[in-house]
């Protein structure tokens, strides 16, 4: 008889917290999938609940078989934009017409992220990919403990990923007190102190343009990479995502020409927020989706410097025509603009395509 699993060591920056507002980013940024085949089955098993539920709502060809690390896959099929299941007022179909466990493992868990690590480990975080997660990652709802101890003894609840080289090195840096971005960059560039950084302006103002040209190349793409389609993922017209960064693309237009690569450092009220989300991408793995630690770093760095402008010079009148209340009216409109645009810059630079825009000529210091 074969002795019983030893139980996984849970590992914890501090309590996952996350509430939804419904922006939708997660139903329109990423390819929904890949489907394990109990998803399919589950999904294929709701749809006559969807149907009584949404007479309207097109439920046919719901899945597409794509390419995933070089296997063909199933995932949910995107239709202008949003996974099919989308609806604009009500959110996802399943969720509403027969419950939250019957999604897919996928959508259940985002933005929560489990990383089993070589060692056995499995660390537990919230992705600040999430344009909510400024709101709730220290006064939201606690991830309850019974979906946690559900999706942990998943067998596909934990990501299987290797802790790259440094990483226990700059969590360690990130828990410096009064890190702020040009400190981190003193670090990447093994400057002697943090007082010396480099400065990064131009840089920051050429990557800005290449990113921005590349995301009207892909606006002009279908999900077959054809010309014509209509926009892929997260630049898609309509989503939360291409929102937030028409909003930006708008102010940039109009930004004083004396400004041009003046990209300041992160205001002091937003860096407890900037540094616990930089940890927590670190920590659950989701900067194995860029080319090397180090260029993870940077992409983050410039996500956070230009929402940081962004949110300190960005006027009511770049708003015009939106609903945007929650921002104008919040008590923190400083962090109303600069969360959800970080998170939106970090979405659009997690895009293959995007990322090669970002690092083509290498970093920005020798």
């Amino acid at each position: 008889m074969s002795a019983p699993a030893a139980p996984a060591r849970l590992a914890a920056l501090g309590v996952p917290r996350t509430e939804c507002n419904h922006c939708s980013a997660c139903c329109s940024s990423f390819r929904v999938g890949p489907l394990l085949p109990e998803d399919v089955d589950r999904v294929k098993a709701a749809l006559p609940v969807v149907a009584e539920a949404f007479p309207d709502h097109p439920l046919d060809d719901v899945f597409s078989e794509e390419i995933h690390r070089e296997r063909p896959a199933v995932f949910l099929r995107k239709r202008d934009g949003f996974c099919t299941f989308f609806r604009k007022g009500s959110g996802c179909v399943i969720h509403s017409a027969a419950g939250s466990e019957e999604k897919p493992l996928v959508c259940q868990l985002f933005p929560l992220q489990l990383m089993r690590t070589p060692q056995g480990q499995v660390r537990i975080g919230v992705r600040p990919t999430c344009l909510s997660d400024h709101r709730s990652w220290q006064t939201g709802p606690p991830v309850p403990g019974e979906f946690i101890s559900r999706v942990l003894n998943h067998p596909m609840g934990a990501l299987e990923r290797p802790l790259p080289v440094g990483e226990d090195v700059l969590l360690r840096v990130l828990g410096i007190p009064d890190l702020d971005t040009a400190a981190l960059l003193s670090f990447l560039a093994q400057r002697p102190t943090r007082e010396d950084p480099p400065d990064i302006g131009p840089w920051l103002e050429a990557r800005l343009a290449a990113v921005l040209e590349t995301v009207d190349e892909l606006h002009a793409l279908g999900p077959d990479g054809v010309p014509g389609g209509g926009g892929l993922g997260p630049v898609h017209p309509g989503t939360s995502t291409a929102q937030w960064l028409r909003r930006f693309r708008t102010w940039l237009a109009s930004r004083d020409s004396d400004a041009l690569g003046s990209w300041p450092e992160v205001p002091e009220a937003l860096l407890p927020y900037m540094r616990d989300a930089l940890k927590r991408m670190v920590f659950v793995g989701q900067t194995s989706l860029f080319p090397t630690l180090p260029w993870a770093v940077l992409a983050y760095i410039a996500a956070a410097r230009w929402a940081a402008a962004f949110a300190l010079h960005a006027a009511p009148a770049h708003f015009v025509g939106e609903r945007f209340c929650k921002a104008t009216s919040s008590a923190d409109p400083l962090m109303e603009r600069f969360g959800p645009l970080m998170s939106s810059l970090l979405i659009i630079l997690e895009g293959p395509r995007v990322q090669r825009a970002l690092v083509d000529g290498g970093p920005p210091f020798a």
